[in-house]
């Protein structure tokens, strides 16, 4: 684990779990139906991530609201494949995950994105026909701005005045960027965040 926070967003990362019987008790069952059809690997990153979630709003806001539903509604068309937030409980969050790390970011104010990636590979990595990068500066670089785009992009499309709060390595094999919105878009009437 590897918490810190950064102007009101808390922001953890944790080794992705071998078996998911390891954080079940912390599940509902909707968060395991999600999990169904996919691949083991990603699965377990799944189910780690979701887990610790609902054990640092259990934490930070108490039982009641870390067992609140977590719905995945698109804005655009009502189906159920949009960002992820919970049904009731007013805090924003993101997840993502490489290789064996799960990274999670948690705010009460506005919308926040965060991605981490695997300082992989360690051999020239092609990005065009002809053309390769082969320092391992030139290679975190990429890295850095990959990371820096996924965690903006996680914040919202509506949200212009977003930016990146920090972007920091795990043991020198991940690399994490968090970004933050300090507005809130309204997501269905009921919705009980507002605009700071």
């Amino acid at each position: 684990m590897t918490r810190t926070s950064a102007e009101g967003v808390i922001i953890d990362t944790f080794p992705v779990v071998r078996h998911a019987t390891e954080v079940r008790s912390l599940l509902r069952p909707e968060d395991l139906q999600h999990t169904a059809r996919m691949a083991e690997r990603r699965a377990r990153q799944s189910v780690t991530a979701v887990a610790r979630l609902r054990e640092l709003v259990a934490r930070e806001h108490g039982e009641r609201a870390a067992a609140d539903t977590i719905t995945r509604t698109c804005d655009g068309c009502g189906a159920a494949h949009g960002r992820p937030r919970f049904a009731h409980v007013p805090v924003d969050f993101s997840l993502s995950h490489s290789a064996d790390r799960v990274a999670i970011a948690l705010t009460p104010h506005g919308t926040v994105g965060i991605d981490i990636e695997a300082l992989l590979p360690r051999r020239p990595l092609r990005l065009l026909p002809g053309t390769a990068v082969a320092s391992e500066d030139t290679l975190t670089g990429l890295y850095r701005r990959w990371t820096q785009r996924e965690a903006l992009l996680k914040t919202g499309r509506n949200h212009t005045d977003a930016r990146i709060l920090r972007t920091f390595t795990i043991e020198n094999r991940y690399l994490v960027s968090v970004a933050h919105s300090r507005t809130t878009q309204l997501h269905h009437p009921h919705d009980r965040r507002m605009t700071p």
